[in-house]
C-alpha cells in the first residue's frame, strides 16, 4: 500500500448501504449497513482509475466478498410445559444454526427448578447439540421450570450470534405430583349406641395437582369384605369433602365403613392398606361401628 489521492466514496461499490467514509493517505475506512437477521454474500469493489499514487500512476480496481451471518442460532423444546403428571417426561431440545454452524465452545446444558427466574435447587445436566431427548422426572412433587444455556454460532467475530440477548432459556410450567391423595375419618369407630352417628370424611390433596371431586361415595356393611356393594339410603350415599353426615344403618350389628378411592390430577389414587375391590372399584375400610336398636 501507498498514499494515494483522489479517492473517495463514489469510487467504491457495495451490494449494501453506505455508511461514513474516513481515511486519508493509504488508509481508508467506509462502514457498510447490512441487514439483521439475514444471510448473504457482501462484495466490495474499487473502481480502476479511483485514485494516483505521488508517481501519477492510476490504481488497478479490485474486488473483496466477505460471506456476513448476521442470522441468530436457534434453541428450542418441543414440549414448553405439560400439566400434572406423576411419571417421566421426554423433552426434546433442538439446537441448531443453518449458516456458520456452532460455535465449538458452547456449552450444552439444562437446568430444572422450581424457581421461574433463577436456576436453583438442582444442577446443570449436559446434553448433545442438534437434537437430544432428555428425561424430566425430578422425584418431587412441585412446579418446575426448564432452563437452557444460550448458545452462539461460528462467525469469527467476537461478539457472536447468540441465541437469546436472555441469561437462559426459560420454559414450563412443568408439574409434577408424585404424592398419593388420602382420606381422613372421624371417627374411625364406635362403641355400640342406639342412634345415628355424625361422621366426617374428608379427603386431602398433598402434592400440589388438587383433587378430581370433593364429594365421594361410601356404604355401610356388616360383612368385613364384602363381594357386593349395598342398595339403600341407610347404608350406602355420597359426602362432600370435610362436611359432618349421619349413618344410621337402622338395623342392629357391627357395622364397616366403606369409602370409595379417590383421586388426584395427576392419577394418583389414594393408599390400598386396608381395603376391599367390588366390580374392579376399591374401597376404603373403617370400623367397626356398633349399633343396636
Amino acid at each position: 500500500s501507498e498514499n494515494v489521492t483522489g479517492f473517495d466514496v463514489s469510487d467504491i461499490t457495495v451490494n449494501g448501504t453506505k455508511g461514513t467514509f474516513s481515511g486519508s493517505g493509504s488508509t481508508y475506512t467506509l462502514v457498510v449497513s447490512t441487514t439483521d437477521n439475514s444471510t448473504y454474500t457482501q462484495t466490495v469493489s474499487v473502481a480502476d482509475n479511483a485514485c494516483v499514487d505521488r508517481a501519477g500512476n492510476n490504481n488497478i480496481g479490485d474486488n473483496y466478498t466477505i460471506q456476513i451471518d448476521r442470522v441468530d442460532p436457534t434453541v428450542s423444546v418441543n414440549t414448553t410445559s405439560c400439566d400434572w403428571r406423576n411419571s417421566a417426561l421426554s423433552v426434546t431440545i433442538t439446537t441448531s444454526d443453518d449458516y456458520s454452524g456452532l460455535y465449538s465452545g458452547n456449552e450444552y446444558q439444562y437446568f430444572l427448578s422450581t424457581d421461574s427466574a433463577t436456576p436453583t435447587g438442582g444442577t446443570w445436566t449436559n446434553y448433545s447439540s442438534g437434537t437430544d431427548t432428555i428425561t424430566l422426572n425430578p422425584g418431587v412433587s412441585d412446579i418446575y421450570y426448564l432452563f437452557i444455556k444460550p448458545i452462539k454460532d461460528s462467525v469469527t467475530d467476537a461478539d457472536k450470534n447468540i441465541s437469546t440477548s436472555s441469561s437462559y432459556h426459560i420454559y414450563g410450567e412443568y408439574k409434577f405430583d408424585y404424592d398419593r391423595p388420602t382420606i381422613t375419618v372421624a371417627p374411625l369407630s364406635s362403641t355400640w349406641r342406639n342412634s345415628a352417628l355424625s361422621v366426617t370424611i374428608t379427603n386431602n390433596d398433598t402434592g400440589g395437582s388438587g383433587l378430581t371431586s370433593t364429594t365421594g361415595e361410601y356404604f355401610l356393611s356388616t360383612n368385613v369384605s364384602p363381594t357386593t356393594k349395598p342398595t339403600g339410603a341407610s347404608v350406602s350415599g355420597t359426602y362432600t369433602s370435610g362436611t359432618a353426615f349421619n349413618i344410621n344403618p337402622e338395623t342392629s350389628g357391627e357395622y364397616y365403613l366403606f369409602v370409595k378411592q379417590i383421586a388426584d390430577n395427576a392419577t394418583n389414587t389414594s393408599s390400598t392398606t386396608d381395603y376391599v375391590t367390588i366390580g374392579g372399584v376399591t374401597y376404603h375400610r373403617y370400623g367397626v361401628y356398633q349399633f343396636d336398636y
